[in-house]
């Protein structure tokens, strides 16, 4: 639910002339570069030091969700149903 304010309030509306309602606030316009398509495919940088050199260091995920309390990604990994916060 929280989300779905967030990209209201980033989407242009004809009740402020054609502007965002946060554009309609500030002055300026929202920045919407981290935004990603939901159910994509997206891929995971692993970090641990338990992988060998010739391990794969990527895993495919699915892209489900914004996390609430950071600035993060939330992610599904469809092989051991694990959802990763980036």
């Amino acid at each position: 639910m929280v989300f779905a304010v967030y990209l209201s309030n980033r989407s242009p509306t004809k009740t402020v002339w054609d502007k965002t309602k946060q554009e309609a606030l500030s002055g300026r316009k929202p920045c919407t570069v981290h935004l990603r398509v939901f159910e994509s495919v997206a891929t995971f940088h692993i970090l641990d030091k338990k992988i060998g050199k010739r391990d794969d260091k990527i895993e495919k995920f699915i892209f489900v969700g914004y996390d609430q309390s950071s600035k993060g990604y939330k992610l599904y990994n469809p092989d051991n149903n694990k959802i990763v916060m980036t």
